[in-house]
């Protein structure tokens, strides 16, 4: 039963990529056909009414609508965790061995994000590594206005919005949390190495 459903779901979106791509298959065949019969191709392009035109980019337009809106839907029913990132995948690998520290805050593209660092320095002594670059982000970001958790979801025209349920606060984002909180952590680190070199 499962199958058939997987093959009926198959079918209908593969019928309904051709019905959005419909105004273009049509120019292209009505464009062939008439260079092949006059020799110009947008004789028999010009020839189709107007009207006709303007029912398939209709219809295109409102499934291009439809299949946005479900992504979006779908993208608000990910259940969103808790992570903490690093770009040094051996830095993420100790996270579960010794733990982290809250050290920081910073706030950046209208989010604050939560600066960590690894609780085992012996691991870092061993490794001989700048105990800032082991810092680590959390992922998601809080709300600057009532330090709640945001959540993310595709954006209608591209991108992504991060809303706040608390205060409806909504910030729309041309990327994820992972690649805004890549950059946040890098600014971090540069302003937590200024600080201390000042010293």
């Amino acid at each position: 039963m499962e199958r058939k459903i997987e093959i009926l779901s198959n079918i209908i979106g593969i019928i309904t990529n051709i019905v959005t791509l419909s105004p273009l298959i049509v120019f292209l065949l009505a464009g062939i056909w008439s260079y092949i019969s006059t020799g110009n191709f947008f004789d028999v392009i010009l020839a189709i009414p107007y009207y006709i035109w303007i029912v398939l980019l209709s219809i295109s337009i409102f499934i291009l609508i439809i299949k946005r809106k479900e992504k979006i839907k779908q993208s608000k029913l990910f259940i969103q965790r808790k992570i903490l990132f690093s770009p040094d995948i051996n830095i993420t690998d100790q996270l579960d061995l010794h733990g982290t520290t809250e050290v920081a805050e910073i706030n950046y593209n209208e989010a604050k994000w939560k600066i960590h660092k690894l609780n085992d320095s012996l691991y870092l002594y061993i490794r001989q590594s700048d105990p800032i670059e082991s810092l680590l982000i959390e992922i998601p970001p809080k709300c600057l206005n009532c330090n709640t958790d945001l959540f993310q979801r595709l954006g209608f025209w591209g991108g992504y919005v991060w809303e706040c349920k608390r205060c409806n606060k909504s910030i729309k984002s041309s990327d994820s949390f992972q690649i805004i909180g890549s950059h946040a952590l890098a600014v971090a680190k540069s302003e937590i190495k200024d600080n201390r070199d000042k010293k």
